[in-house]
């Protein structure tokens, strides 16, 4: 439908790269699925209200494999609802027990995007980079994420009111930007193609395995 080269928002696909986030991590033993998010972050001090940290709560018991899976309590945007400013507090905590069932979360994957900032260090689009696009011919200045603070800035969707108002501070992590990590990823047809060919392979590029196989399957 037009120039494959072209960088275009791609909503949800940015959860994919978020979820590879913690695969990364997972390979190189930083952490395992089934550890307790709260033991590498709590957002004490940072998050906007007491309910929402990560040692409060149902949210003790979140691991990151319940993150990862949409499994940790956060519940669905009712996006009939024009919420507005108090869509961080209707959506962004755990609303039951991680693990009872799957929902998908657009508040779920905003904190655990928050949390893989602070597991790595450094921002997830530069992750992104050094361990992934760059192996695969595509260079940082060909793609994007837009940052949370802009999206919660800017909304993407004026037909849904309110929505991206549930991305919620910090807008930074230790001093890295958060990025929009329920998606909204900027990225041409052609390179996201390739993100899709490598898991297609096994999490294998050329001669290279960049991700296990293991993650990927």
């Amino acid at each position: 439908w037009g120039n494959i080269h072209t960088a275009v928002q791609t909503a949800s696909m940015g959860k994919t790269f978020t979820g590879t986030s913690l695969g990364l991590a997972v390979d190189r033993g930083m952490v395992k699925l089934d550890d307790w998010v709260w033991k590498t972050w709590t957002g004490e001090g940072e998050l906007s209200h007491p309910h929402k940290y990560l040692n409060f709560g149902h949210h003790r018991k979140i691991t990151w494999r319940h993150f990862a899976n949409m499994m940790s309590g956060f519940p669905d945007i009712d996006l009939s609802r024009p919420d507005g400013e108090m869509g961080d507090r209707t959506y962004n905590f755990a609303q039951r027990p991680p693990g009872d069932e799957y929902v998908y979360s657009d508040g779920g994957m905003w904190r655990f995007t928050q949390a893989l900032t602070k597991l790595w260090g450094k921002d997830l689009k530069q992750l992104m980079d050094e361990e992934l696009l760059s192996h695969m011919d595509v260079p940082a200045d060909r793609w994007g994420w837009m940052p949370a603070q802009y999206l919660h800035d800017n909304l993407q969707y004026p037909f849904w009111p309110g929505y991206g108002r549930y991305l919620d501070p910090p807008w930074e992590v230790d001093g890295h930007t958060v990025r929009a990590g329920p998606g909204w990823v900027v990225i041409g047809a052609d390179d996201a193609a390739r993100f899709g060919y490598l898991f297609l392979r096994n999490g294998r590029w050329g001669d290279k395995q960049l991700i296990s196989r293991e993650w990927v399957e």
